[in-house]
């Protein structure tokens, strides 16, 4: 397999391998999922993360978004929320998922994701 095939499919194979399965009930580890974003972010799944509180932006790869299925992007957004606000966050955020060219992918907000 060429090297550049190899980094197209690589954050696919991240997402598929270090994600639970989306059945499971989500539950905040606040650290754990801090490493998740890290890891996704290395993979190049999450190009970046802005906090414009209550707004929450997360650009991702698109082609690797439109792959997974919905459980997979909610504990996507379940991670994100739980990185920045910890199991004992109160406040009410948004996360909103575009893509590189600022095109809206979805949006995550009291528990449910909406994708576009």
């Amino acid at each position: 397999m060429r090297s550049s095939a190899v980094h197209r499919i690589a954050p696919l194979l991240v997402l598929l391998s270090v994600v639970p399965a989306a059945s499971e009930d989500f539950t905040c580890n606040q650290e754990q999922s801090r490493q998740e974003v890290e890891r996704l972010s290395t993979n190049g799944l999450i190009a970046s993360i802005a906090q414009f509180p209550p707004l929450v932006t997360v650009v991702v790869d698109e082609r690797t978004w439109r792959r997974e299925g919905i459980d997979r992007k909610k504990l996507m957004a379940q991670t994100v929320a739980c990185a920045i606000g910890g199991p004992k966050d109160t406040m009410l955020r948004t996360i909103i998922f575009r893509a590189k060219n600022n095109k809206q992918l979805g949006t995550f907000s009291h528990n449910e994701l909406t994708v576009e």
